[in-house]
């Protein structure tokens, strides 16, 4: 049967009869080999594409059984679980460094965005203004800071149109 093909209602009610009382291979079955015992077991670390994860099935924030390294290293470090809605900062950027050091617990989304996020955002793109070498006020236009596309505007004269 090619994909996308639309099956009429005989067909499908065929199909439907064909499996009834079929017992499914996997029914009663216990699963013997899963987690530690498994034979390609290392320890229950992995990487997910972008973070390290732990095999925790208990834990509170768990998903699949496992939970962000990240979120256990700062519990431990700050002697309680994360409550709902905190948010783990990694401090220099690196999402793989889980060094307690390294990680910061912001009370909320909101929180996490304007003190770590928001200040830089325009540093990402440009390192620094082309003309002062700043990279703590924010960016205006040309690669320029606000203060020094300001002078800019003014040098050249520039009467904006509402």
């Amino acid at each position: 049967m090619r994909k996308g093909t639309k099956l009429s209602d005989e067909h499908k009610a065929k199909i439907s009869l064909s499996s009834k009382g079929k017992v499914p291979w996997n029914k009663g079955r216990k699963v013997e080999n899963a987690g530690e015992k498994h034979h390609n077991w290392k320890g229950g670390r992995s990487f997910d594409g972008r973070y390290w994860v732990i095999y925790s099935p208990n834990h509170h924030k768990a998903f699949r059984n496992r939970t962000y390294e990240h979120y256990l290293v700062v519990e431990k470090k700050i002697g309680r679980l994360l409550r709902k809605g905190e948010v783990v900062h990694h401090l220099n950027g690196d999402q793989k460094d889980n060094r307690p050091e390294n990680l910061v617990v912001c009370a909320t989304q909101g929180v996490h965005r304007s003190r770590y996020h928001e200040i830089n955002r325009w540093a990402r793109k440009h390192c620094k203004c082309k003309e002062c070498g700043t990279v703590k006020t924010r960016h205006e236009a040309l690669g320029l800071c606000k203060n020094c596309y300001a002078n800019y505007v003014k040098k050249r004269g520039v009467k904006w149109e509402k």
